[in-house]
């Protein structure tokens, strides 16, 4: 079971104005790797402070994500990604790449929602909250990092739970395909 877990925060409504991102990297089924970034925001306005505790104070000093693209890339390029609302999370590497002019990752990617609907029928809710308590994942929600660490740990309870030995195993097991930034494998 290996696959790249992300998440992102944003300053504000702009797709464009991630000010932390966290990737986790799962091998053979382990957590082998946990970067974070605070990040420079374009636009640099904060709506969403109250929400991660992420202010202009924190990231006025940091690289901007053009920046970091090429540590980001080297992680995630060629990689199976998930995210929780994964839509969410690939919209802004889209917008920011597009908006840096960086190249589109080539990635396929997998939202953990809908694994955990499709795993775990008879939950009421699959929000990151919800199913952190349900499988008793520690969570610092919207921090980027921990709930990275906890989609990743949700990822590797389906694994489990379905009794699989891969993404591609898991995919085939509930009927899911993922989705591909770019048609490369």
């Amino acid at each position: 079971m290996d696959f790249i877990a992300l998440d992102f925060e944003t300053a504000n409504k702009a797709r464009t104005s991630a000010c932390a991102l966290a990737i986790v990297v799962v091998q053979g089924g382990e957590i082998v790797e946990q970067k974070y970034w605070l990040i420079k925001p374009d636009p640099f306005y904060f709506e969403f402070s109250w929400l991660h505790g992420i202010t202009a104070e924190h990231t006025q000093n940091a690289p901007s994500f053009s920046e970091l693209w090429n540590e980001i890339l080297n992680l995630i390029d060629y990689q199976t990604v998930i995210a929780h609302n994964a839509n969410f999370d690939i919209g802004v590497i889209r917008a920011l790449a597009t908006y840096y002019d960086l190249p589109q990752p080539k990635i396929n990617y997998l939202c953990t929602v809908q694994i955990a609907r499709r795993t775990w029928k008879d939950l009421s809710r699959y929000n990151l909250k919800a199913l952190s308590d349900e499988f008793q994942i520690p969570l610092q929600h919207h921090n980027a990092l921990s709930d990275t660490l906890a989609c990743a740990k949700i990822m590797l309870k389906a694994h489990e739970t379905l009794q699989v030995n891969s993404v591609a195993e898991l995919c085939k097991s509930l009927n899911i395909k993922a989705k591909k930034m770019e048609n490369v494998f």
